[in-house]
């Protein structure tokens, strides 16, 4: 199981909202805002399918670069960037891009989808080297997309898998997210059974590793294959 943080997004609207999280909340986003005026940055929403693809390539390096020293993404494969590119191309509309761009660099990638009235954050990429912000561009970028996702009539907003901190700053529900895996115990199935059973150690494994064992584990995977 894992949590994964939601917003419920009434008809009373994005002013109501921001006004009830508190002084605290309201001062640190409109204190982030201006840091980023004054440095020259802006967020932006990116349409249309080619400039999309254009800034999946900017989300692909930030992230590939932030998680390179941890020994790389567990989730950006060859095969997902390929899925990003052709969604996008098919369907932009659905894909809600976000960055964050300051003096002609971008420092900050969202990607969101869009679909049936709710919008769910998928991934994100920023530069580390940029501390200038606080809160961060990636948080920033969230909170826009957040006021853009209620103007746009949408009713949920989604954080995804997994409970970090900041999805708690704008979130007030959670889900649990489960998985499941069943099996007939006969000896003709063990075949299906392994690579399952093998998942599930991975899996077990990977939660106890801290990031340089993993590093390496990854660089011994790539030097035997």
């Amino acid at each position: 199981t894992q949590a994964n943080p939601t917003l419920d997004m009434p008809a009373d609207g994005y002013a109501r909202w921001f006004q009830d999280k508190g002084g605290k909340f309201r001062a640190r986003m409109r204190r982030g805002n201006r840091q980023l005026d004054s440095l020259g940055g802006r967020h932006k929403l990116t349409t249309g399918a080619d400039e999309i693809v254009s800034r999946l390539a900017e989300f692909e390096r930030l992230h590939t670069h932030r998680w390179r020293s941890r020994g790389g993404s567990g989730v950006l494969t060859p095969a997902v960037s390929h899925l990003l590119v052709s969604f996008a191309e098919s369907s932009p509309v659905n894909l809600r891009v976000w960055s964050v761009d300051v003096d002609g660099r971008t420092i900050s990638v969202q990607v969101l989808i869009a679909a049936g009235g709710t919008v769910s954050l998928w991934l994100g990429g920023f530069d580390d080297s940029f501390t200038q912000l606080h809160p961060g561009a990636g948080v920033l970028s969230l909170h826009a997309a957040i006021e853009h996702a209620w103007k746009a009539g949408d009713q949920r907003f989604d954080f995804g898998a997994g409970g970090q901190e900041f999805k708690y700053r704008f979130a007030d529900g959670e889900y649990q997210l489960e998985w499941s895996g069943v099996a007939r115990a006969r000896w003709c199935t063990v075949p299906a059974r392994v690579p399952a059973l093998g998942e599930a150690t991975r899996l077990a494994v990977a939660r106890r590793l801290s990031p340089e064992s993993k590093r390496r584990l990854r660089t011994w995977r790539r030097r035997i294959l």
